[in-house]
């Protein structure tokens, strides 16, 4: 026996009345209806099109040579030695663009961080790891691998300043 079956037989089984009926009949599609407003003569564009979503694409503007600190000369040239190099030639030009602002704004930021008498593992490593992840479609693992060597130049970098400015 059947639940259904039994179910018409007695409305009150299991506390339901009627399974709802569930009709298999197709519906109208979007372009049906579209059709269909047409040939009754109502307007297609009565509903204003929604705006679409504008997104910013302006990248950082680039620091110019002549203002650069540099100890952020320094940072820029730890950040570019290595592999990296060779991954960041691989790139298209406007990738190339995006990239080497975003290492200069990182750049920045880690002069801040350096010139601070307590150097912050995370904080800088977070820095680092935002630049290196602006690399869309690398290798995760050899993207933190580069960011670990960047962060131990940076750090030994941190300390040279720190000596630096203690012998003083």
């Amino acid at each position: 026996m059947r639940m259904t079956d039994s179910m018409e037989r007695n409305p009150n089984l299991l506390g339901a009345e009627r399974a709802p009926d569930f009709s298999l009949e197709p519906q109208e599609s979007a372009a049906q209806e579209v059709q269909q407003s047409v040939e009754l003569g109502a307007s297609v564009d009565a509903q204003p099109a929604p705006k679409p979503i504008e997104v910013p694409q302006e990248l950082p503007q680039a620091v110019p040579q002549t203002l650069q600190d540099p100890l952020i000369e320094k940072i820029e040239a730890a950040m570019t030695k290595g592999s990296i190099m060779k991954v960041y030639e691989t790139l298209p030009e406007d990738q190339q663009q995006a990239f080497r602002a975003a290492g200069e704004l990182a750049a920045r930021e880690l002069r801040g961080v350096i010139g601070t008498k307590r150097f912050v593992y995370h904080k800088t490593l977070g820095i680092i790891r935002k630049w290196m992840h602006s690399l869309r479609g690398k290798d995760r693992a050899y993207l933190e691998q580069q960011a670990n060597i960047i962060y131990g130049r940076v750090a030994r970098m941190h300390e040279e300043q720190r000596n630096s400015s203690v012998a003083m």
